[in-house]
């Protein structure tokens, strides 16, 4: 190696720049493969829901950088309305963690008894999410400003026939959680 980077300078840079990418990118890969969070949809009274993250495993900042998160709400077909959407981490404040609706699927060819709501993570990169294993942590609320009832909502699961693994389409049906870190 030392002859490669006598002769070679700019190339021996180079190759350390890949070797320390594909590195990263196999750590990320990595902590995508397993199970870092669960998440769980709460009824707190009435008309009112909340989403929590459990996390299976602790990460402190700056391992907690959060790149992707995504939850599927499925629901009976017939009238379920999001509504009120409110963020849960550092509401009101630069560092808000937003959360948005960012597809709907209504009855689709795969279950067409029910409709599916995916919510997604705005603040791509962030770091205000904790992480501490077993700890739970509300993500955002949301409300039903529709008529479905609401004793059939859930958050979808990798049986469902939605599932992004069990689906003939191509929808992005699947509760997601990429730590960057």
């Amino acid at each position: 190696m030392k002859r490669i980077h006598e002769e070679f300078p700019l190339l021996h840079k180079q190759m350390r720049k890949v070797y320390l990418l594909m590195t990263f990118a196999l750590f990320v890969v990595g902590l995508n493969a397993q199970n870092v969070a669960n998440f769980h949809l709460e009824k707190l009274g009435g008309n009112l829901f909340q989403v929590n993250m459990i996390p299976d495993t602790s990460f402190a900042p700056p391992l907690n950088i959060v790149n992707n998160l995504q939850v599927v709400l499925k629901v009976r077909t017939g009238g379920f309305q999001l509504a009120n959407l409110t963020n849960a981490i550092n509401t009101g404040m630069s560092n808000e963690v937003v959360f948005a609706q960012s597809s709907r699927n209504d009855a689709p060819s795969d279950n067409p008894t029910h409709d599916y709501i995916s919510i997604s993570l705005q603040s791509l990169g962030t770091d205000q999410i904790p992480f501490v294993a077993g700890d739970t942590v509300p993500l955002f609320t949301f409300q039903n400003g529709g008529i479905c009832t609401q004793d059939s909502l859930s958050l979808i699961r990798t049986d469902d026939p939605f599932h992004l693994n069990n689906s003939t389409g191509s929808a992005n049906a699947d509760n997601q959680l990429t730590v960057l870190g």
